[in-house]
């Protein structure tokens, strides 16, 4: 199946989505349930699914526990889509699992943060942790499906410091007169 950015009624050819695959974390059965059924009604091609971080770590790196997975197979995820609030790895846990990991192809992969807490602390937190992109519910198609194109469509370098890993959180190209855009004072960030 095909989408369109616009989400209209019509298929488009500017999204084929059925190669990409989607890892979803979240505790709510039918939460989960939810992201899961939207995404493969939009064509993603493999929506793998788990309910906390510490299952998310083993699918993500099944090399990681000591005995081999079953889900060796389904290792090579596209897009990660988690919950905040979970026990015993929260989602704030794996995400910062996943920028510290050695191999790179899970350090730098999207991260889509999904919560019912987005207040302005959260959303500075999860961003200073390397999410790619932050989803507070309740979620609808329109916005579950704008975040997942957003990745896609609109990919940030990645920034590599001793103090933070994770996509640019600039998303403006803002022009400046300085080499340095690092400013001190907090009323600019």
């Amino acid at each position: 199946m095909l989408i369109d950015p616009c989400m209209s009624s019509k298929p488009s050819s500017t999204y084929k989505l059925d190669t990409l695959h989607v890892l979803v974390v979240e505790d709510s059965r039918s939460m989960r349930g939810l992201v899961v059924e939207i995404l493969r009604e939009v064509g993603v091609g493999r929506v793998s699914n788990t309910q906390d971080g510490l299952a998310a770590q083993k699918i993500l790196d099944p090399t990681s526990s000591n005995s081999k997975s079953i889900y060796d197979e389904i290792m090579n995820v596209d897009v990660v889509i988690s919950d905040w609030m979970m026990e015993p790895v929260s989602g704030i846990e794996l995400l910062r699992w996943m920028r510290a990991h050695k191999n790179e192809s899970i350090r730098y992969m999207p991260f889509i943060m999904l919560t019912g807490y987005s207040d302005q602390k959260r959303i500075f937190e999860a961003r200073d942790a390397g999410m790619t992109e932050f989803l507070g519910k309740p979620i609808s198609v329109n916005s579950l499906v704008g975040h997942l194109l957003t990745v896609i469509d609109r990919p940030r370098k990645f920034i590599v410091t001793d103090k933070f890993i994770g996509p640019d959180r600039r998303r403006k190209n803002v022009p400046t007169e300085f080499p340095d855009r690092r400013t001190t004072n907090k009323a600019e960030l």
